[in-house]
């Protein structure tokens, strides 16, 4: 672990400034969640500790340049803040000023209590963690069977609610718990629990049981359906297709299309925004 300052690195700097900037950017445009506070402790929690560790015992140019350029603008904030919460009326002044996600309002001692619990308890939380995360991405990508769904939902839940027990037996573990799982964000929402979306699917599987087991058992035929839908129908557009299958199937017809074309099951011709659907001699041998 490094103690002090740190020898300063141009090609370093410069290596983050360009192509390091340019690789977050492909980052968080796949993942909403790159570079939020509190993803680290789930994604990397060892690097994101040492991080940590590092950053508050080592120091470098621009942290001293920081400190410097802060005391010059803390009398110019100073001057300005009460002229501007003034010039706000008081509705204004509440939208502007209240963050509803709670972990950014963490005082340093909470997060200092959130952290030494993870460090304590790691090798009993992340079991715990890889548990919840399998099953809950599981039970999203599920489409086997409508029973196979719900039961995969019911175990993430509890696998959540297993992992708020057991952290909440500290004052730390409540606040890494609430922190990293319960008050999640991103760029579309500043506040929402990680199982929530789990609650909101299992709460919409129960409502449309019937519908959703319709739709699971077209799925397993839905490749062969296809191609005698095609073949029955030369020359049909796919954007006239999906009124023909069961209205949740849009987008796995979309994929099972682009499927049987790279298998040369099928020819699709450009037209407008669609295209011309045929099966290929190939496919005869499919139906």
């Amino acid at each position: 672990m490094k103690f002090g300052f740190r020898k300063p690195s141009l090609k370093k700097s410069l290596k983050a400034r360009t192509v390091g900037k340019a690789k977050r950017k492909i980052k968080k445009a796949i993942n909403p969640a790159y570079g939020k506070k509190g993803m680290g402790l789930i994604t990397n929690p060892k690097k994101s500790l040492y991080n940590k560790v590092y950053n508050k015992t080592s120091f470098g140019i621009s942290d001293i340049l920081k400190n410097t350029t802060n005391r010059s603008n803390a009398a110019h904030v100073a001057t300005n803040k009460s002229k501007d919460l003034s010039e706000l009326n008081p509705k204004q002044t509440e939208k502007n000023f209240e963050v509803a996600n709670p972990k950014f309002h963490r005082t340093k001692r909470e997060e200092e209590l959130a952290e030494d619990f993870f460090v304590e308890h790691y090798e009993q939380i992340q079991p715990m963690i890889n548990k919840l995360v399998d099953i809950n991405q599981r039970a999203k990508d599920c489409k086997s069977s409508i029973i196979k769904k719900i039961e995969l939902c019911n175990k993430a839940i509890s696998a959540f609610y297993d992992l708020k027990k057991f952290c909440s037996r500290s004052k730390g573990g409540a606040l890494y718990f609430a922190d990293g799982w319960e008050h999640c964000n991103n760029s579309q929402n500043e506040d929402f629990s990680f199982i929530e979306e789990t609650e909101r699917l299992l709460e919409d599987l129960q409502l449309n049981y019937n519908d959703y087991d319709a739709y699971f058992k077209g799925l397993k035929t839905l490749k062969k359906d296809l191609l005698k839908f095609i073949a029955d129908n030369p020359s049909f557009l796919q954007k006239d297709i999906y009124k023909h299958f069961h209205p949740r199937m849009k987008y796995d017809i979309q994929s099972c299309l682009r499927k049987c074309e790279k298998e040369g099951l099928i020819s699709r011709e450009k037209k407008g925004s669609s295209y011309i659907l045929n099966v290929t001699p190939l496919a005869g041998t499919q139906r």
